[in-house]
């Protein structure tokens, strides 16, 4: 399995391509026309198989229409974020003073919170995350990478003053995130900045005031959802 970080323009969140064999996966296209990504694409014969959203901001979602409209990919993502993407206001691009406001199409799928999803052998698994948004999700593949979004961006406090935001559901969200150091070999991919090991991942440090005692507090009540 391989994953390829692009970093989507003009605001500079990350892009992920995950590939193995012929196909593909893409996480957060937040590119409106994703050249880069279809050449990408094309220049490696390479099928998506599907797009897959953390959330719903238009940093994250504004490249989804031009892939659809290339590749006919569904595109998988939460419910309140399906709900959010449809509208200028939801995804927060009627307020992009660097581009056009848009709309998604509805998705194709609708995951759910635990939901595994079986692909090329490997196993994808999602998570329900609140904090910074309200159709915030967290993706996991095997025990090698675990895709946060805008819940984690390293030595960055995460925004939760948008609509939807929550100080205490990221305090959850970020204890969850800490129990997959089980996992030592697992890459963190975060919506913004560069990939790093979890054992570097000082995940308490997204949210002012948090210490990373009362994290493992918070920790103790929570587990995994896996098989």
């Amino acid at each position: 399995m391989k994953i390829e970080r692009l970093i989507n323009a003009p605001v500079s969140s990350n892009c992920y391509i995950i590939s193995d064999g012929s196909g593909a996966i893409v996480i957060d296209a937040g590119t409106a026309d994703s050249e880069e990504l279809l050449n990408y694409i094309q220049s490696r014969d390479l099928k998506i198989d599907f797009i897959l959203l953390t959330h719903e901001h238009f940093d994250h979602c504004a490249g989804v229409n031009a892939i659809h409209k290339q590749t006919n990919a569904p595109l998988y993502c939460s419910e309140k974020c399906n709900e959010l993407i449809q509208h200028s206001r939801g995804n927060y691009s009627a307020y992009w003073t660097e581009g056009k406001p848009f709309e998604v199409a509805p998705a194709d799928k609708i995951i759910e919170d635990g939901e595994q999803l079986n692909w090329r052998g490997h196993s994808i698994y999602f998570y329900l995350t609140l904090g910074h948004s309200l159709g915030s999700t967290t993706i996991r593949i095997d025990n090698e990478a675990l895709f946060t979004g805008d819940n984690y961006v390293p030595n960055i406090r995460t925004y939760t003053n948008l609509s939807g935001g929550s100080k205490e559901d990221l305090r959850k969200t970020l204890a969850f995130y800490s129990l997959f150091i089980k996992y030592p070999s697992m890459i963190v991919y975060p919506g913004h900045l560069k990939p790093l090991t979890i054992s570097h991942a000082h995940f308490f440090e997204s949210l002012r005031g948090y210490s990373e005692q009362q994290m493992k507090k918070v920790a103790e009540q929570l587990k995994i959802k896996e098989d």
